[in-house]
């Protein structure tokens, strides 16, 4: 049987080409005040699999359900773990979640920036520009 091992809220997600299952809650990212759980299947070649778990019914899953699912499709593929991340709780989720999704609620801007990884702004194209903290303001339609 497969072995569930739960990461906190903001532990990285494993790398590589590892064969293994995550099944992750999260903020939805176009409705903020949704959360969305996706199952992701790596057989170690070949792209990952990306699913949102789904009862016979079509219902959604809940989270220990979905870990659950996420063992059983482990067994299935021979696989060893299963990664099971929470990103709604982690500090300051939780706040946003008490706000009713609202993330302005601490006054502060996100910062989305990995300059380890020389990655500065949310998408592709704030990466792109020389000064990301402008992007917004010189690229409104």
């Amino acid at each position: 049987m497969a072995e569930i091992r739960m990461l906190d809220a903001h532990d990285a997600l494993p790398d590589g080409r590892g064969r293994h299952v995550i099944v992750i809650k999260q903020f939805h990212e176009d409705s903020p005040r949704e959360t969305v759980i996706q199952m992701i299947l790596s057989r170690g070649e070949g792209p990952d699999e990306l699913t949102e778990p789904v009862h016979a019914d079509g219902r959604k899953m809940g989270f220990d359900e979905a870990l659950r699912a996420g063992r059983a499709v482990a067994d299935s593929e021979n696989i060893h773990f299963v990664y099971g991340i929470d990103r709604t709780r982690g500090p300051r989720e939780s706040v946003v979640l008490a706000a009713g999704g609202d993330h302005s609620v601490a006054g502060e801007k996100l910062d989305d920036f990995d300059t380890e990884e020389g990655e500065h702004g949310a998408d592709m194209g704030e990466r792109r520009t020389p000064n990301p903290e402008n992007y917004r303001a010189d690229h409104e339609v």
